[in-house]
């Protein structure tokens, strides 16, 4: 086994600048000889709030149920959930609401022959995606 000192390079190029000039840096001694910046540490995308759910389609209808799945955006760096309001078309009166982990949602009991607007949307702890509504599928978001 050799004796001789690897050069280490850290992933941020301007890190990686810096320790060009140096020729020998032994892993021992980066610690104690590299830059403090803060361009030299890992950077992360601060949360936001989630993207809309999207291609949300109703996949079971019978007269007084219904079954709808969506396809989840980017949930903006943190733990989601997803959320489906229905409401009567005529008037506007909240018939089912339904929180899910996942963007697939089924509600009952709702009134015979009744037409339906149908919001979906995702939320996180920065708050909640713009909406998608249906009126028949698909959905659009809004």
């Amino acid at each position: 086994m050799s004796n001789s000192l690897q050069r280490v390079a850290p992933a941020n190029p301007k890190c990686s600048e810096w320790l060009a000039t140096k020729p020998f840096v032994s892993p021992a001694n980066w610690r104690r000889t590299r830059p403090r910046c803060s361009s030299c540490g890992s950077s992360t995308t601060p949360p936001s709030k989630p993207d809309p759910p999207s291609n949300c389609t109703i996949l079971n209808q019978t007269s007084d149920s219904l079954s709808l799945e969506c396809s989840e955006g980017f949930d903006g760096g943190l733990r989601q959930q997803f959320v489906m309001e229905v409401f009567d078309a005529a008037s506007g009166r909240l018939v089912g609401n339904v929180t899910s982990r996942q963007p697939a949602f089924g509600v009952g009991g709702l009134d015979a022959g009744a037409g339906f607007k149908i919001n979906v949307y995702a939320a996180n702890r920065k708050g909640r995606s713009p909406v998608c509504y249906c009126k028949s599928p698909p959905c659009w978001a809004r």
